[in-house]
């Protein structure tokens, strides 16, 4: 069965979970595949490895172009009757005839459990590059000497309203936050991983050459991934970075979280899933709460 991954959510890490999740299955099942996702972010990252270790049949060239848009795939698709599925449905005569399945990542990742994705994490994060020139800059301005680095994702934009604005920190938390991190060690620096300029532009104000700031998702990845530590809201972006180098994550769920210097031990198995077992559960649609798997 081959399986065309028929949409690219919003937001490089959303679209890479999503998409590493139907890969994942498809490489515990040796099914080839066509994720848009990946070829999107070809720019940011070297995917070639997970491209090429699941073979996809000739029916791609005819039924998935990557440099046609995707909506005359889609509308392709539509046509020949073959309609979006979970993975988990049984398949239809129109299905075993073309032997393809058309799924949508985001509601896999949403319904299905990570089994597949765990058993692969090491084989798939293993094969995920950096492919830009500004991963040299970040590592440059990271300590040669070990020091520790602390990882900050600051959340803002969107944030602002989503959930209702509970997960929007202001930054006069991350300066508390911040100060008392550094006054525990001479040689200790934080990442900042933020798109608001005024935040980077403050705590430079505040800490001089002790603030690293990436600047773009890839190098915002990248140094959160390399910190010896990340913290944040909750979101897949710091969950990814997490998940890639094996960080210790801490996700902040309220202001009260930045009143103390708790520094995590738990990396991200998969998302919304900690190495200690925890689970990142959403309560109502506003809410989360981490929760142990007990």
């Amino acid at each position: 069965m081959y399986f065309i991954v028929e949409d690219c959510p919003k937001g490089i890490c959303n679209s890479m979970w999503a998409g590493l999740n139907v890969y994942a299955y498809c490489l515990q099942h040796c099914y080839p595949v066509s994720i848009p996702a990946f070829e999107k972010h070809q720019k940011l990252f070297d995917l070639k490895k997970l491209l090429f270790s699941l073979n996809q049949p000739n029916i791609h060239k005819i039924l998935y172009i990557n440099k046609r848009p995707w909506y005359l795939n889609k509308f392709l698709l539509d046509i020949i009757g073959l309609k979006s599925k979970k993975i988990s449905d049984s398949y239809s005569i129109i299905e075993k005839l073309f032997n393809i399945r058309r799924i949508k990542s985001w509601k896999e990742l949403s319904e299905n459990s990570s089994k597949h994705f765990i058993e692969n994490r090491e084989f798939i994060r293993t094969k995920i590059f950096p492919y830009s020139t500004k991963i040299e800059k970040i590592n440059s301005l990271f300590p040669n000497d070990n020091s520790p680095v602390l990882g900050m994702h600051l959340r803002g934009g969107d944030y602002r309203d989503w959930r209702n604005g509970k997960y929007f920190f202001n930054e006069d938390l991350f300066i508390n936050f911040i100060t008392k991190y550094l006054e525990q060690g001479v040689n200790r620096k934080c990442f900042i991983a933020t798109s608001e300029k005024k935040w980077s532009e403050i705590l430079i104000d505040n800490f001089g050459e002790k603030i690293i700031i990436g600047g773009d998702e890839i190098s915002d990845l990248w140094g959160l991934a390399n910190s010896n530590w990340i913290i944040g809201p909750p979101s897949t972006f710091s969950m990814f970075a997490s998940f890639w180098k094996n960080t210790p994550l801490r996700i902040m769920l309220s202001p009260k979280d930045y009143n103390d210097l708790f520094m995590p031990e738990d990396h991200i198995l998969a998302l919304n899933i900690f190495s200690s077992g925890k689970h990142l559960i959403d309560e109502n649609g506003i809410d989360f709460k981490l929760e142990s798997n007990a």
